[in-house]
Order: structure tokens, then sequence, then C-alpha cells
């Protein structure tokens, strides 16, 4: 995979208030965005293995699936997806992603049965066993310390374009591996890391930390100083109302960035109408918008 661009974008919705710097990964292969960077150093674990197939699971509409299962069909890997969805009959953006580039592709109603076939050792055994091939089970949101060196790599382009040890950097947890990459890479500075909770309690997160980082290599009392914080109001994780899509077309219209409605939606109505809880954190106030929008296209009237 080639060098992944780096692009930053200065954004101030209104006068007199202190800008925000926005990392532009939205603008990356089909809004991939950081998953790329994931991809980057996985793809270069998977040559230096020599592994030729991987199996990968979750959800049939996720940006996981579609991102990693089309670059890795692409970069000629063989791709066994298990994918669930609770709607057979929804095609979304990045299922017909998913479908078209995807080697063999497993369709559950539940993430209950995906996982009861994914434990079934007669089922996998033909993946597992081939003597003529090397298989591997991507763990689920393609938590692996392979994808850390693509997440460093976003960290150090940054540093070129912003060389300062006293800054903010804001972003969704999702997964959890770009925000630990973050607290790994600015261990030792007076850098901190907020970062927004969606879909995910902060209680039960920061419980997770420890172990999440020691599966990695990483001690935890090796890392940046760190803020997780809650979205504003009452959000039901995945669900996107009339008032999401009327925020997505008004940020759209004084921003010219597309928020997805999911996470980065979420965040920026924070920081719109609660910049207060960053007011006493160091600047520059950097967003890593991490992309996923192609999915959220057929709901968007912004263009």
């Amino acid at each position: 995979m080639r060098e992944i661009p780096f692009r930053i974008t200065e954004v101030s919705e209104k006068e007199g208030r202190k800008s925000i710097q926005v990392i532009r990964d939205d603008k990356l292969l089909f809004g991939f965005g950081t998953k790329l960077r994931k991809l980057q150093g996985f793809l270069k674990f998977l040559s230096t293995e020599n592994i030729k197939e991987v199996v990968l699971f979750g959800s049939l509409h996720g940006n996981y699936l579609a991102s990693f299962s089309t670059v890795l069909y692409v970069s000629g890997i063989i791709t066994h997806v298990f994918g669930y969805s609770r709607n057979r009959s929804l095609n979304s953006a990045n299922r017909i992603l998913i479908k078209n580039h995807s080697h063999n592709l497993h369709s559950f109603n539940s993430s209950k049965e995906m996982f009861q076939e994914l434990a079934n050792f007669n089922f996998l055994s033909g993946f597992k066993h081939k003597s003529n091939s090397n298989t591997y089970i991507m763990p689920e949101f393609g938590f692996h310390s392979s994808s850390m060196s693509g997440l460093l790599e976003l960290w150090n382009q940054l540093e070129v374009c912003q060389p300062s040890n006293n800054k903010t950097i804001i972003l969704e947890v999702g997964s959890g591996l770009t925000f630990l990459s973050a607290l790994i890479f600015y261990a030792r500075t007076e850098t901190i890391v907020c970062g927004v909770c969606v879909g995910e309690s902060k209680e039960s997160f920061v419980s997770k930390i420890p172990g999440l980082l020691s599966g990695l290599g990483f001690r935890s009392d090796h890392i940046a100083k760190y803020m997780l914080v809650d979205p504003s109001g009452s959000h039901t994780f995945g669900k996107v109302t009339k008032k999401d899509i009327l925020l997505q077309k008004e940020y759209h219209k004084k921003t010219n960035i597309l928020f997805e409605p999911i996470y980065s939606l979420k965040t920026w109505e924070l920081l719109s109408n609660n910049a207060h809880f960053i007011s006493d954190l160091p600047e520059p106030w950097i967003y890593l918008h991490q992309g996923g929008q192609l999915n959220h296209l057929n709901i968007s009237e912004v263009f």
C-alpha cells in the first residue's frame, strides 16, 4: 500500500470562537478513513508472515468489514467474510462493497448466530488445516497489534505538521485502537488525548484500557494524559434521527465537512454546543475525522 496522505483543515464555525483543526481522514478512499491506516500495518504483517487468506467477521453494514474486505480483496488476499444483519433485505453501501469484495460470504441474522458458527471448529477446519495455505482469523474490529504501525505514522505526520508537545487531540473511541495509539505515541508529552465515548460508557472503556494495552504489548503506566467524555444529549447508538440529518446539513454548510451521523456528528455536536469542556485544555485543538460517511450518503441531502 502506498503512503497515505495527511490533510488537515482549520475550522471556525462562529466568529470569535477559537478554531479547531480537523485531520481529514474522511477524504481517504471511499471514506474508509483511518481504517486504511490500520490496513497499512496489517498488510505488512500478512506479507511478512506469508499469509494468503484472511477470515473477517462483523456487521454487514459496518465500516470495518467494508474497508477491510475491499482492500484485502484488491490486494490479492483470499477473503472469507462472516457477517450478520438483523435486516437481511437492507442493501447498504457497505454491504454491497462486502458482497463484491469477498471470496466467500457467510451471512447470519444475528451476531449470536455468527459467533456460534465461528466457534464451530468443523466449520472452520477447512481454513485452518490447508497444507498449501496460511489463513489468519482477524480479531474483531481489526484490533490487531500490526495495525498500530499505520496509526503511529498518522501521529508522526501530525507532528511534522504541528511540532508541539502541548496540544489536545479529540477523537471517537470506537473499538479503542486509534485512541490507544494516540496514548502510546504521546506518552511523556503534555499532549492530552480526549476520547468521545460513542456506543460505550466511559466507565466500561476505562476498565478495559490496561488489558487492551497489554494485549498490544504496551504498559498502562507509559501513556499520555487523557480524558473521556460522553456525547451531549441522549442517543441510541446506531439510530439516525431527523435531528441528526438536519444537524448534518447545518454543519456541512458551516464547515464544508460531511460528518456521518453515528460517530463524527456526535463529536462535532459536542464541540459546537459544549466547547467549554475543552476551553482549559492546551491548544491547538485537533479533531481526527475518521471517515465512515459512505454508508450514510443515502440519508444525506447535503449535496
